[in-house]
C-alpha cells in the first residue's frame, strides 16, 4: 500500500458528530474500504487486499459524512453532503455511479439562492501552500467589484473546511458578502507535518498562513480592503483575537468560544487534560523512557519517576504582514 498520510476512521466536521465504522471488508473480500480525508474532501477508499493498492470509491467534490453500509450485491449506501445543501442518501452502483436516494431539503433549497464554493489557494510568505474554499455571493458575477470579506477561521487546530454545507458561509454569502474559508498550518487532512506545523507554536505560521489569503483576495480583486472581517470559534476565536493583535487591516472581529489564556487553559477546559499533549507541546529532547514524550509535559501514565524537563522550546512572535499601528482610531 503507497504511503497515505491522512486521517482514516476518525470524527471531523468534514462529517458527523459520529466516528465512521471501521475497516471493512467488501463482499468479494478481495479489498478492505475506510473512510479518510483528503485536502477538504471525505471520501470513502479501498486497498486492494492482496495488491496494496489504493484507490478512491465516492466521487470527488463531495463530503461523505462518513456513515456507509454495503451489500452482498456490491451496491453501497452511503451520507454525503456539499457546499450547496445538507446530508442526504445515496446509493453507488457497481458501475460507480452515484444515485440519489432522499430529496430531504428540496423545497427549501428552492426558495434559497445557493452558489457552490470555490477552490482557494495561496502561497505563504515562506512558500507554503495554503488551501481553502472562497464562498461568494450568490448573484455575484465572477469578475465584479470587490465585496467586503469575512475571514473565517476554524477551530481546533486539527480540523478543516472543505466540501460540506456551511450555513453560516452560505448567510454572510447571501447578504452581499464574500466568506474566505482557509486551511492554514495545523489543519488536518494534509498530512502529519502540515498539521504538526504549529504544535507549541500557535499564532504564528498559521496566522501569516490567514494573512496570506487574506492578501491575496484583496491583490485579485476580490475583497475591499477598507471592508475585511475575521470571524472563529474555539481555536479559531484565538485565532481571531491574535490576528487583530498583530494588525489593523481588519475592521470588525467576532472571536467566540475562545481560548484568551492557553497557560490557564490548559488542564482546565471541557476537552480535557489530554489535549495539551497533541496540540501545544513539542518534545525538547528529553523523552521518557516508557511513552517516548516531552517530559515537561506530566501525562506520561506510568509511576516510574520521571525527572523534569530543563530545556523548553522557546518561541519568538513573527511579524504579520501589515503591523499594528500604536494608536486605534
Amino acid at each position: 500500500m503507497p504511503d497515505f498520510d491522512r486521517p482514516a476512521m476518525a470524527t471531523s466536521s468534514l462529517r458527523s458528530a459520529l466516528a465512521p465504522p471501521g475497516p471493512t471488508f467488501t463482499a468479494s473480500a478481495q479489498a478492505v474500504r475506510f473512510v479518510a480525508t483528503d485536502r477538504g474532501e471525505s471520501r470513502l477508499y479501498e486497498v486492494g487486499a492482496a495488491s496494496g493498492s489504493l484507490a478512491a470509491v465516492t466521487p470527488a467534490a463531495r463530503c461523505a459524512v462518513g456513515q456507509y453500509a454495503q451489500a452482498d450485491n456490491g451496491l453501497l449506501l452511503y451520507v454525503a453532503s456539499d457546499s450547496t445543501g445538507p446530508d442526504e442518501l445515496y446509493w453507488l452502483d457497481p458501475d460507480a455511479q452515484e444515485h440519489a436516494l432522499t430529496a430531504l431539503n428540496q423545497e427549501l433549497r428552492a426558495s434559497w439562492r445557493l452558489r457552490p464554493a470555490e477552490p482557494f489557494t495561496c502561497q505563504a510568505a515562506d512558500g507554503w501552500a495554503v488551501e481553502g474554499f472562497l464562498q461568494r455571493p450568490p448573484d455575484s458575477p465572477a469578475r465584479e467589484r470587490p465585496h467586503p470579506l469575512v475571514l473565517m477561521i476554524h477551530g481546533g487546530p486539527r480540523d478543516c473546511f472543505g466540501h460540506r454545507f456551511h450555513f453560516d458561509a452560505q448567510v454572510l454569502a447571501a447578504r452581499g458578502m464574500v466568506v474566505l474559508c482557509v486551511n492554514p498550518r495545523g489543519s488536518d487532512t494534509y498530512g502529519r507535518a502540515f498539521a504538526n506545523a504549529v504544535i507549541d507554536n500557535w499564532g504564528h505560521k498559521d496566522c501569516q498562513d490567514l494573512m496570506a489569503a487574506a492578501d491575496a483576495t484583496v491583490e485579485r480583486g476580490i475583497a475591499d480592503p477598507a471592508r475585511l472581517g475575521v470571524a472563529g470559534c474555539s481555536c479559531g476565536g484565538f485565532m481571531s483575537m491574535c490576528a487583530i493583535g498583530h494588525t489593523d487591516r481588519f475592521k470588525a472581529a467576532a472571536p467566540g468560544g475562545c481560548a484568551t489564556n492557553l497557560v490557564s487553559f490548559h488542564g482546565t477546559p471541557d476537552i480535557g487534560w489530554y489535549w495539551g499533549r497533541f496540540s501545544t507541546a513539542q518534545p525538547c529532547g528529553t523523552a521518557c523512557s516508557t511513552c517516548g514524550r516531552c517530559l515537561r509535559w506530566p501525562m506520561c501514565r506510568t509511576s516510574k519517576p520521571k525527572p523534569s524537563c530543563t530545556t523548553p522550546s522557546a518561541t519568538t512572535a513573527a511579524p504579520l504582514g501589515k503591523p499594528k499601528s500604536s494608536a486605534r482610531t
